[in-house]
């Protein structure tokens, strides 16, 4: 988790992009080097500067936030003053779209401000529900029973959308349409099909959540709060609520929420009745149905109702999403998310930890916080791999299997003192993990 708060830099201005550039890049030296995806609410500051720092990285423009954009624009009927729609530009790149069809110059259309209408009411829902169809569309997942390119999905959602406005004689909507999200620069920023890989998450809503919970649970009272009474509320009361949390999931005395959501949605889909035929493939987990395509857990009532795994009580704590085939997998390891394998983590203290930092340690993956002048370590031995090499002896000399042997001892050793130590300070929390 990292903070920027930036106060009084005007949106445009170059010193913002120039910051974010600095902020991404000490992320960066933290050890975030090769991003995948980047999720912003198209906010092209912060954009451009991700693109500086990660030039590989892809651009997904939250979901919600489109949605939000375009209600906004199709439901102002302001008369635009000006036009940067070019129909000789969009039918270059792509024939079946008539050059005579282009929002006139407000100056030439003879109509009063009051009178004009960007979009019809009845036909604004229709636009975002085919924006947001595009949106999904990817070549890992059928169209229609094909298998289409990226290029193929972009040019036939373009067909799509301009055919939509040209039949019911929308230009403005389509020169809004074109500029904003349907050009090729525009389009790689939201339609997951510009990738190989389904990003697995569509909104920003983590972290509108985030700032939910510290703008009404720790500041409800405060319309500007200072700085400093920020991040000390951040320091001393958001950051520990929310390693409470990840303790919870830690012990299973908790699920994530979307777990939850995804087994609520598949039970439901368990007792629909089936109409139709489509093309489901259980093993690489598609089917081309339109619920398929929308459903954020890659679930369907057709691959529910035919899907091979067994279903017990540990199945909706196992299942695992993601944006290859299959796109629903089973990791028995794997329990919300987290690695909970039994003797893998111990808790130190902090006088532990500051032993631990200033010798030759053997352990790895050290997550550490501090509550209550007690720091909890989640540490992942060593030792298992040397066990593992251990058991798996063939032809070693005798001094590399001496080695082995004493490299094990060391560790039983280190752990028996660690839970000395930790029995000698009555330390409970650690008793109790």
């Amino acid at each position: 988790m990292a903070y920027l708060f930036i106060e009084g830099v005007k949106k445009d201005d170059g010193a913002r992009k120039d910051i974010l550039k600095i902020f991404f890049q000490s992320l960066q030296n933290c050890g975030i080097r090769d991003l995948t995806y980047f999720i912003t609410d198209k906010d092209f500051t912060q954009i451009k500067a991700a693109q500086y720092v990660w030039p590989n990285v892809k651009i997904q423009i939250c979901l919600w936030h489109i949605k939000k954009a375009l209600k906004r624009r199709l439901a102002d009927n302001t008369l635009p003053k000006s036009v940067t729609y070019s129909s000789y530009t969009a039918h270059e790149i792509f024939d079946f779209i008539n050059i005579e069809f282009h929002p006139p110059l407000p100056l030439v259309l003879n109509i009063q401000r009051r009178n004009f209408t960007f979009c019809p009411k009845d036909l604004r829902q229709k636009i975002i529900d085919l924006l947001e169809m595009h949106l999904h569309l990817h070549p890992l997942i059928p169209t229609n029973g094909q298998f289409l390119t990226s290029e193929e999905i972009w040019t036939n959602s373009v067909s799509e959308m301009y055919q939509f406005c040209f039949n019911n004689n929308l230009p403005y909507v389509w020169g809004y349409l074109w500029v904003n999200w349907y050009q090729k620069e525009m389009w790689i920023l939201w339609a997951r099909s510009s990738t190989a890989e389904i990003c697995i998450f569509r909104t920003t809503m983590l972290t509108e959540s985030h700032w939910k919970v510290l703008k009404r649970n720790y500041l409800p009272k405060f319309f500007r709060p200072r700085l400093d009474l920020v991040i000390y509320i951040i320091i001393s009361r958001l950051i520990p609520h929310h390693q409470q949390q990840y303790n919870k999931y830690i012990n299973k005395r908790e699920k994530v929420s979307w777990r939850k959501d995804f087994k609520k949605e598949w039970n439901i889909l368990e007792k629909r009745e089936i109409k139709g035929n489509y093309i489901t493939d259980t093993e690489k987990w598609i089917c081309n149905c339109p619920s398929f395509l929308l459903n954020r857990f890659f679930l369907c009532k057709h691959l529910v109702q035919q899907s091979q795994f067994k279903i017990t009580s540990k199945f909706f704590n196992q299942i695992q999403r993601q944006g290859i085939y299959p796109f629903l997998i089973l990791q028995e390891s794997i329990i919300n998310n987290i690695p909970t394998t039994p003797g893998n983590f111990i808790v130190i203290n902090e006088e532990d930890q500051e032993n631990r930092n200033n010798s030759n340690s053997k352990y790895q993956y050290v997550i550490d916080y501090k509550k209550k002048n007690i720091y909890l370590s989640f540490i992942r031995f060593k030792g298992e791999r040397i066990l593992h090499n251990i058991t798996n002896l063939q032809d070693n000399s005798d001094d590399d299997t001496n080695n082995l042997f004493n490299d094990y001892e060391q560790w039983l050793e280190d752990a028996l003192n660690i839970v000395r130590n930790q029995k000698e300070k009555n330390n409970n929390r650690w008793r109790n993990l």
